[in-house]
């Protein structure tokens, strides 16, 4: 897909042509016949081609000698490039565990091209504009290698290590295996050849052999023989053509990483290590009724790039008609989809998962109406210790838990609550009402309210209590049905129970539609985010400098959504995780390194008018800073020491120092740094002690007096302004509080104001 850009493969195209109209116009020789191989084999990658080509020479009786070596020596090539194609035809069929990386360029290019930063095929134009972009002419020279494969088929037991065999393709990376056929003689010792190829034998331990394309390393030589003989066609027996891997090695797709292990031949090998470590042969006995350790078949896992985005998963098959008590005490029934109803449409996240079956025992109190609150009559149930146990055990049936992107402005004065739902689908909703409204009561009653009951607040025509909680938190709980719904603000609840009442829910979301369709009948759990509507989420917590630096990356994470999903059936464990909608941060990019380079020049320009003293300038210059980075400390302060120290300008130095204490007014480390400059620095000349002063007292406050240095900066500005016997008292609390990390220097303090006082 990636192999050449276009305008290559135009131009190789036009020269092949040119080449097989000037053979057909004077009968092409075996020259002309050699030369469009080297093209199909060198510039497009046609190995196939160019092998048939290069048979057809060395077919024709009159070939030059030196034409008919060349023509045999990339034959051979092309040969080895073809049977290594895929190496698992290289490896031994009794393989039971295997690894093997797949071209790894083409996995990046394709990365790289998704996320909008591969470089097009017009090359340089006259467009001024600079772009962020990669070539892939640089990825194939880097990662261009083919694949790396690790099979293991058996166990040494003197060294009590596994045997195998690994082979590494380099590609077209010609730099890597330079590398290996200049160290191996330097580190290794020369071998007997294997199969005519030359072999190593490195620190007595491991062989290395050399093909054509290929580097071989095993322990055992006649592990390197097989490989080398599946390589020729000598041997048809491969790990691909065996009949026990079809199965696992089938799912390998366009992996980056792949991996098994087929448990099935180890098993017997494990527990004879296990019975021969083993004094107790009852404790054996135990581990193998509760794991079942023979019914374990395979493990398979893949890492990759696909059309749809990033992708990883892993996934653990038993025998039919297993014991594993340890498998099936964690299964949990399948995702029921009217859990999936219960979670608004347009979430940025949520979680759903089963613990038991939902029972069809339940009948709503209008028929009309399956999500009409049960009809209460008399007490409600009364609630006992094992109902704790059985609400999760026994009554839960499904649950979903969501967060929510804020719907109209933030509230003036309320703290800033995320809108966060859960909905419990529950088989016996008027024990769950009353086990969850007595727990929800305690913990209003612990943090100050005045009854348990809570209050009680209409929304969207059903009754909601409404629990007051530490820290100005209020949840809200209502009943739906067979749904219980907790919320965290008055809107979570407002949408879900909209949504319980014939509302979009998320199963209409298109953004999520493709990675939702990943829950099969047998998913048991499940979370999905949206990145870009988290971040619509933490905007709400977050300064204005740092919203305004997120807003461009909110442009393009309108279709991604990262997905867990846990498969569990009766012989089948699956954890997958897909990234899909890679966003394209290829124009974004450019913009933010543009910004930092124009951030690059305004600073540079702010230093050399510093020190030029050309303050005017530098004060533009900051100015223009500032129109960027209203928030930032650090700009202020440098605007700050220019008019104070510079332009000798104070009352703007004052002017601007208010907007440095409004901008930190709870960042008490910032403000006790600049009251301790004005305090300490010989240029400020004691010209600004109030406002010293003023700038120690707000870090004092936040920190609540009990942090020492800050104690110790305000007992200075307490002295300077005049108050010796307040600055005495702040500085014994100061040495109090630092201990041993004081040291000398605040004595020394405690004793200059001590002087100066009488």
């Amino acid at each position: 897909m990636f192999g050449k850009t276009h305008s290559q493969k135009v131009l190789v195209g036009l020269a092949i042509g040119v080449l097989a109209a000037t053979g057909a116009a004077r009968g092409e020789s075996a020259e002309d016949k050699f030369h469009k191989a080297f093209y199909l084999e060198s510039a497009l990658g046609d190995v196939a081609g160019a092998a048939k080509l290069y048979e057809e020479v060395l077919s024709e009786r009159r070939v030059d000698p030196e034409l008919r070596s060349r023509a045999e020596a990339h034959l051979a090539v092309c040969r080895e490039d073809l049977a290594s194609s895929d190496l698992a035809k290289l490896m031994p069929p009794d393989t039971f565990a295997y690894v093997e990386i797949r071209r790894p360029g083409d996995q990046v290019l394709k990365l790289v091209d998704e996320l909008g930063l591969l470089a097009g095929d017009g090359g340089a134009t006259a467009d001024v504009e600079r772009r962020v972009r990669i070539s892939p002419t640089l990825i194939e020279a880097i990662l261009g290698v083919r694949g790396l494969a690790f099979a293991i088929n058996g166990f040494d037991p003197q060294r009590g290590e596994p045997c195998g065999v690994v082979v590494f393709h380099p590609g077209n990376v010609e730099v890597i295996r330079g590398l290996i056929e200049t160290a191996l003689p330097i580190g290794g010792q020369p071998a007997e050849p294997i199969g005519d190829y030359v072999t190593y034998f490195v620190e007595e331990e491991v062989y290395v052999t050399l093909t054509r394309r290929l580097i071989i390393l095993s322990r055992d030589r006649e592990q390197i023989d097989g490989v080398i003989r599946r390589l020729t066609g000598e041997d048809k027996n491969s790990l691909a053509t065996s009949d026990a891997m079809a199965e696992l090695t089938r799912g390998r797709g366009d992996s980056l990483l792949y991996f098994f292990v087929n448990a099935e031949p180890i098993m017997p090998m494990l527990k004879g290590m296990m019975a021969a470590n083993s004094t107790d042969s009852h404790e054996l006995a135990m581990v193998n009724a509760i794991l079942d350790l023979d019914s374990l078949r395979s493990l398979v896992g893949r890492v990759g790039v696909g059309d749809d985005g990033i992708f990883a998963d892993i996934e653990l098959r038993l025998q039919s008609g297993h014991h594993s008590l340890v498998y099936n005490f964690f299964r949990t029934p399948p995702i029921d989809q009217d859990t999936l109803k219960s979670i608004p449409q347009g979430a940025a996240a949520f979680a759903v998962g089963s613990l038991n079956e939902v029972s069809s025992r339940y009948t709503p109190s209008s028929p009309a109406d399956p999500h009409s609150p049960p009809v209460v009559t008399g007490s409600p149930p009364v609630v006992t210790g094992l109902d704790f146990g059985r609400e999760i055990f026994a009554n839960i049936a499904g649950i979903a838990a969501f967060a929510l992107p804020p719907e109209g402005p933030a509230t003036q004065g309320a703290p800033p609550v995320p809108d966060i739902g859960v909905a419990i689908t529950v088989n016996d909703p008027s024990k769950s009402e009353a086990l969850w409204t007595l727990i929800l009561g305690i913990a209003s009653m612990a943090a100050g309210a005045d009854s348990m009951e809570g209050e009680i607040i209409d929304i969207a025509g059903v009754p909601v209590r409404t629990y007051k909680l530490p820290d100005h938190v209020t949840l809200y709980f209502a009943t739906a049905g067979q749904k219980v719904l907790v919320a965290s603000s008055r809107s979570a609840m407002t949408r879900s129970i909209r949504t319980l009442h014939g509302g979009k829910s998320i199963r209409d979301d298109e953004v999520f539609a493709k990675s939702m369709s990943r829950i099969g009948p047998d998913s048991t759990k499940a979370v999905f985010v949206h990145p870009g509507r988290c971040a619509r989420i933490a905007k709400r917590f977050m300064s204005e400098r740092d919203r305004k630096e997120m807003e461009p990356f909110l442009g393009v994470l309108t279709d991604t959504v990262v997905s867990l999903v846990i498969d569990h059936s009766g012989e089948r464990f699956r954890i997958s995780a897909e990234l899909t909608g890679i966003p394209e941060v290829g124009d974004l990019v450019t913009r933010m390194i543009g910004v930092e380079e124009r951030k690059e020049k305004q600073r540079a320009g702010l230093k050399q008018a510093m020190r030029h003293h050309q303050w005017d300038k530098a004060i533009e210059l900051l100015g223009i800073a500032l129109a960027d980075q209203p928030d930032s400390n650090k700009l202020l302060r440098q605007r700050f020491e220019i008019l104070a120290t510079g332009q000798k300008d104070r009352e703007a130095a004052l002017a601007c120092a208010n907007t440095m204490f409004d901008k930190a007014y709870d960042d008490a480390t910032a403000l006790n740094n600049f009251a301790w400059a004005l305090l300490t620095d010989d240029e400020y000349e004691g010209n600004y002690n109030e406002l010293a002063l003023k700038f120690s007292e707000r870090s004092n406050e936040i920190t609540k007096h009990k942090n020492w240095a800050f104690l110790d900066t305000l007992a200075l500005a307490k002295f300077v302004n005049g108050d010796a016997q307040s600055a005495i008292g702040l500085e014994k609390k100061a040495i109090e509080l630092a201990g041993e990390r004081g040291g000398d220097a605040l004595q020394k303090a405690l004793a200059r104001f001590k002087a100066a006082a009488q």
